[in-house]
């Protein structure tokens, strides 16, 4: 929920975008099958053919404006999601050279403590003062 762009609250129409997109949708296929049954019919409504073109105009606008944001929101929250990923990919990695680290000190120590002193000639060590 953090990663949601501010604008994508719904609009002022009562339901989101998409909601509307869908809406108009319909509006136009309603109208384009009206259209078709009266050409079917042979039904020669200028007035009426000339209204259906007029507020079909109108829907088609308004359906490429909303399409046009409905995509941008899309973008936003893609560009929300890009960055919440590198932040887990950022510590991620950074546990990962952690991990690294502290194994190759294990190792380290665990071959410290199975060195042997007596494999060779015994070092002998001086005192602080004599160094």
């Amino acid at each position: 929920a953090d990663n949601m762009p501010p604008s994508s609250d719904p609009s002022p129409e009562g339901g989101s975008e998409l909601e509307r997109l869908e809406t108009l949708t319909g509006t136009l296929r309603g109208k384009l099958a009206a259209a078709m049954a009266r050409k079917a019919d042979g039904a020669a409504g200028g007035s009426d053919a000339a209204e259906l073109v007029a507020g079909s105009g109108l829907a088609l606008l308004e359906l490429k404006q909303l399409n046009r944001r409905v995509w941008e929101l899309v973008g936003e929250y893609k560009e929300g999601t890009q960055r919440a990923n590198a932040g887990v990919d950022a510590a991620e990695l950074k546990l990962q050279n952690l991990q690294y680290e502290k194994n190759h000190f294990l190792r380290e120590i665990t071959h410290l403590r199975d060195f042997r002193q007596d494999a060779g000639p015994r070092i002998e060590l001086l005192a602080e003062g004599e160094f």
